[in-house]
């Protein structure tokens, strides 16, 4: 994807404040995690990190067609055959808008 706004995320104050607040509330989340990033200044940003045949999306922020597309063409790139992303939200919408597939579970145990 050719998009000359597009840029690489170098520290967390390339994000817009209202952004990060934004994201952290509805993901949830309490930080932004993720090796790599990109930002685009109309369609959000995005964190990653890449493993040995995975591109794994860490935080995706804004318009998710645009980001899909990006991660997409970010794999293929890197020759990675696969994205692996984890949702607090429905997974279902995933697997019928892009064909994702549940492949485990995050499991969470409260340390007393």
């Amino acid at each position: 994807m050719k998009d000359s706004k597009l840029k690489p995320i170098q520290t967390l104050d390339d994000i817009p404040v209202e952004w990060i607040k934004d994201y952290l509330k509805r993901s949830k989340d309490n930080y932004i995690s993720g090796v790599y990033g990109i930002i685009h200044p109309e369609h959000g940003f995005m964190t990653y990190d890449v493993d040995i045949d995975k591109l794994i999306l860490h935080c995706v922020y804004g318009n998710g067609n645009y980001w899909y597309d990006v991660a997409i063409d970010l794999a293929k790139q890197l020759g990675l055959p696969k994205l692996l992303f984890a949702t607090q939200r429905n997974w279902r919408a995933f697997e019928r808008k892009y064909g994702a597939r549940l492949v485990g579970y995050v499991m969470e145990i409260d340390v007393k």
